[in-house]
């Protein structure tokens, strides 16, 4: 049994590439099989070493059970995989006991026998009890070779037989042998040349210890054994590593067969193509029918030609960068009719008919890409307008500016607001408003360039940002470009109106570094335009304090006038065509600042937009009444007087109760008074104006419409308000005779007044001619520098009593109070 040099040199090669196979594969099997091979080389080359006599004994039959571990794994290896490492180790127990029977009577002698049958007893037992165990659990099929390889078995052979502790040795490696073969040709279901190869190894290793037993007795022929004995263990090395081959094979065949399936039938389109050349090397039917081309032309294709032109580059790109075209990245096909459509692919290096190639597996995303773009749009857009919203364009002027930064470029931040904007919206109501702001987003857009972005920040105001400027002067002229815009009236489908903007620019770097502070720079801008009156464009460097100090000196001077009583009031008449007054509208004034030059035209507006305007505007009103009582009570009579109201006032809760006290206070009939009401006052909270309008006139208050004809006011409307009066405006009238476009307004105003039964009044007459055109027009009542200038309140007294100017005789009734009538306006208010 000794191992030639042969045998040590090739049996170590054939345990290192079992060991390669164990590490690399995870059955046990491979397990078994190295520590078989294993214990074989360490029981063949023990032999070369010899101990001292007295363990040559003790030494020999130790190298021979080692030697006997070898087939004991093979054995083991033919365990189901499932099979828990306890229940192996009670079959390698098993299998183990003749050799540690042949052990103990070799070493110790044939006084040992009765122990080692008291074992075999034990053995059985044990054999019945695993015989017993659920077929779930056992393994039923391996009891052959326990049953072959048992104590029992060995010991019949050493009393029967009379066999040495050698021969039994000898008869437990057939034994273990036969039975490994048997179970390598069973077992074996992937091929037939390692099954017989296998089995005819292990079946002529069993022999070879059977034709050993007989060199005992013919010892001539054992000059042969080292050749035959180094032959059959080769053929099982041979047979398991060409089962292992052939498992491999059938496993790469059945998982050709499966890919294959899994290609060819997959409902997402696949291919393959050469990284070198792009073309195709093979597509499945989905590509096919997605695409739209037939198989050989898509075999005569390459990857640009499924791709639109905007993306060939792109795909070039990637193949120069060494990127494999596609992971994560979305891209555009195109089919064979042309159409376009997104897809996601997924790319994998792969080895096709011996040459490298590529993997593609295509998703179509069309309805994922447009429903992702479409709620991006929406989440980056206005959805009135279209524009860019805030947070596009803050993404955008943060790349502006960094690009700024490399450049050394001016960027410029326009802040737009609609002037006015509510009014719109008060008087057409929200759909118009709508309307007005697409329009005005419409104007804007076409004046902007390509690479600047104008957005919709908030209600009316928008935002611009401007890139690559070389100096302010650029961004000074298109801030005055964006004001100029708006000088012609926007068209929109059922009017026309006339807006203005207000714009507040910033500059980086002159005004900030960051977004953050040259947005606020820019709205602090429009503030300050918007405060000094609007329709303009204000820089943040413009010196504009000297007007902002000029807006803060006249509401202090308001504020100290409506303290110490400094407001006063003068009268310019309204005379019919007689030239006789029939009514005398109230101007207010204020003499500290008309000693500076500063006319109601400059501080009303500033009033209103500080609320002084309530207080200025009931100041006049008591001042008016005084003054028409006293003219009364002096023999002038019930002399008609007009006063201007505001918005801010008509929108006060109590605002006709107070007109009625102050008209009661004064012992002032209802129907002396006008309330002059321009048309941006109409369309500012509609219907709380009308309703105190309606309260109001219930009295015997009158209203008419100032300045007629440069407001939004619609014809509709005028016929739901009680008004009596419409005054022409001054640019109509001023332009007379020369401009046939306002006498044509002019005469459609008086035809329009004819039959809605209102009365006309002309204002801003100054000459002759325009008396005579607007008396031809039969406009019965003129107002103007030509008749009168405003004259104060004990002049027009004097003037009347002189005779210079002549009243028109009183058709009031007389004797009529206001107790009852301010009663029943309160109770219908409340009703």
């Amino acid at each position: 049994m000794r191992g030639t040099l042969f045998d040590l040199i090739l049996l170590p090669l054939i345990t290192l590439c079992f060991g390669l196979l164990q590490a690399r594969r995870s059955e046990r099997r491979f397990r078994y099989w190295l520590f078989g091979w294993i214990f074989i080389l360490a029981g063949i080359a023990a032999w070369g070493f010899k101990g001292s006599h007295h363990w040559t004994n003790f030494q020999d039959h130790l190298r021979l059970d080692v030697l006997i571990a070898g087939p004991l794994c093979f054995l083991l290896s033919f365990l189901p995989p499932d099979t828990s490492w306890r229940k192996a180790i009670t079959y390698a127990s098993i299998l183990a006991f003749p050799a540690w029977g042949a052990f103990e009577i070799g070493v110790f002698g044939s006084g040992s026998m009765r122990a080692l049958w008291l074992i075999a007893v034990a053995q059985i037992v044990l054999q019945a009890v695993l015989y017993r165990v659920p077929s779930k659990i056992r393994f039923t099929a391996y009891w052959p070779p326990l049953a072959i390889c048992s104590l029992p078995v060995t010991l019949f052979l050493l009393t029967v037989l009379q066999l040495g502790p050698y021969q039994i040795y000898t008869c437990i490696l057939m034994q273990m042998l036969v039975c490994a073969g048997a179970y390598f040709v069973l077992e074996s279901s992937h091929g037939h040349v390692s099954r017989w190869i296998g089995s005819i190894g292990f079946a002529t290793w069993a022999l070879y210890y059977a034709y050993h037993g007989v060199l005992t007795t013919h010892p001539h022929l054992a000059t042969f054994s080292n050749q035959i004995w180094n032959m059959p263990k080769y053929f099982v090395a041979l047979g398991m590593l060409l089962r292992v081959m052939e498992e491999d094979t059938a496993r790469l065949k059945q998982l050709n067969t499966e890919y294959r399936l899994l290609y060819e039938a997959n409902p997402h389109p696949m291919w393959i193509f050469d990284p070198v050349t792009t073309r195709f090397l093979s597509v499945n039917d989905a590509a096919v029918r997605l695409y739209g081309y037939s198989r050989s032309e898509f075999l005569s294709m390459t990857l640009y030609d499924i791709r639109p032109e905007a993306e060939r580059g792109r795909l070039r790109k990637a193949f120069q960068d060494g990127r494999k075209t596609a992971d994560g990245e979305v891209w555009r096909h195109m089919r064979k009719d042309g159409s376009i459509f997104f897809v996601d692919l997924t790319v994998h290096d792969v080895v096709f008919q011996g040459h490298p190639a590529r993997f593609v597996l295509t998703l179509d995303i069309t309805d994922r890409e447009n429903l992702t773009r479409e709620l991006v749009y929406q989440a980056q857009h206005d959805a009135l307008t279209g524009l860019p919203n805030r947070l596009l364009i803050e993404d955008r002027a943060q790349q502006v500016l960094s690009n700024a930064r490399r450049t050394n470029n001016v960027v410029a931040i326009f802040t737009l607001d609609v002037d006015r904007f509510k009014s719109i919206n008060d008087t057409f109501g929200h759909l118009v408003g709508d309307e007005c702001l697409k329009a005005i987003a419409t104007r804007l857009q076409a004046h902007v360039g390509e690479a600047d972005t104008l957005a919709r920040t908030g209600g009316e105001e928008f935002a611009l940002v401007v890139g690559n400027l070389s100096s302010e002067a650029e961004a000074r002229a298109i801030a005055g470009n964006l004001v100029a815009l708006f000088k012609d009236p926007l068209r929109l489908s059922a009017t026309e109106i006339k807006t203005t903007i207000s714009v507040g620019v910033a500059l980086f770097p002159k005004d900030g570094e960051l977004l953050e502070d040259i947005r606020k720079q820019s709205d602090r801008a429009l503030y300050q335009a918007k405060r000094i009156g609007g329709n303009r464009a204000v820089f943040l460097s413009d010196r504009i304090m000297p007007e902002l100090e000029n807006i803060t000196h006249i509401e202090n001077t308001l504020r100290h006038a409506l303290a110490h009583n400094n407001i006063e009031v003068e009268y310019q008449p309204i005379f019919n065509a007689e030239r006789r007054i029939c009514l005398v509208e109230a101007l207010v004034r204020v003499p500290a600042l008309q000693k500076e030059g500063i006319g109601p035209d400059q501080f009303i507006p500033l009033a209103e937009e500080s609320g002084l305007i309530l207080q200025i505007g009931s100041r006049v009103l008591d001042i008016a009444c005084a003054d028409v009582a006293a003219w009364k009570k002096s023999g002038l009579g019930m002399l008609p007087f007009a006063v201007n109201v505001s918005c801010n006032q008509l929108l006060q809760a109590d605002f006709a109760d107070e007109v009625l006290r102050t008209l009661d206070r004064h012992h002032l009939i209802p129907e002396m008074l006008h309330l002059e009401l321009t048309e941006t006052t109409l369309m500012k909270d509609y219907r709380q104006v009308v309703l105190e309008m309606t309260r109001l006139a219930s009295a015997g208050v009158r209203f008419s419409i100032d300045d007629f004809g440069t407001g939004y006011s619609s014809l509709e409307r005028l016929t739901e308000l009680p008004i009596t009066t419409v005054k022409i405006d001054r640019s109509f009238t001023n332009k007379l005779p020369g401009s046939s476009g306002s006498l044509g307004i002019v005469q459609a105003i008086c035809q329009m007044a004819k039959h809605l039964g209102l009365d006309v009044i002309a204002e801003g007459i100054e000459t002759e001619d325009q008396r005579q055109i607007l008396h031809d027009l039969g406009v019965g009542k003129l107002q103007g520098y030509l008749l009168s200038k405003p004259i104060k309140p004990g002049d027009l007294q004097r003037d009347v009593k002189a005779g210079t100017l002549r009243l028109v005789a009183p058709t009031f009734r007389s004797g009529e109070t206001l107790r009852a009538k301010i009663s029943a306006i309160r109770a219908m208010a409340n009703n």
